[in-house]
């Protein structure tokens, strides 16, 4: 897998499986991505790997709890 800051148009879709690993939301739902947080992850120049983009994302999702993943629940030197 090439890293993400060359193949950003990746960043979503393996945001998507990380957030299918994770489970349910805590009322049972869905985990998603608002467009404006999935407009991030394409925009962000991932300086690490992809284990850096996992824990992104757990990050926002434990953030979010079971309201979709938006902007501001992503670690600040994300945003």
């Amino acid at each position: 897998m090439p890293p993400l800051r060359t193949a950003p148009q990746d960043a979503v879709a393996l945001a998507e499986v990380i957030l299918d690993d994770l489970g349910p939301t805590p009322h049972g739902g869905h985990r998603r991505l608002t467009e404006e947080a999935e407009h991030l992850l394409r925009t962000y120049h991932w300086p690490g790997n992809a284990r850096q983009h996992r824990r992104t994302i757990e990050v926002a999702a434990a953030r979010a709890g079971s309201s979709p993943i938006a902007p501001h629940h992503f670690p600040v030197e994300v945003r």
